[in-house]
């Protein structure tokens, strides 16, 4: 809302025409890359007879 008002835009079709020079100025500032895509649970080393005894709560 203050970008709309330090824009002087009071008007829904004014709005619309703001937001997409507004989301890509503000996707630059605050876009994280995402870590590496990999596994980091650790390995469960039991046997698959034992898996029923493990998974119990």
């Amino acid at each position: 809302m203050k970008e709309l008002r330090q824009a002087g835009i009071s008007g829904s079709e004014a709005a619309n025409a703001f937001l997409p020079g507004f989301a890509e100025r503000r996707n630059a500032r605050f876009a994280v890359a995402p870590l590496p895509a990999r596994d980091l649970h650790p390995p469960l080393n039991v046997p698959p007879d034992r898996l029923g005894i493990v998974a119990q709560i």
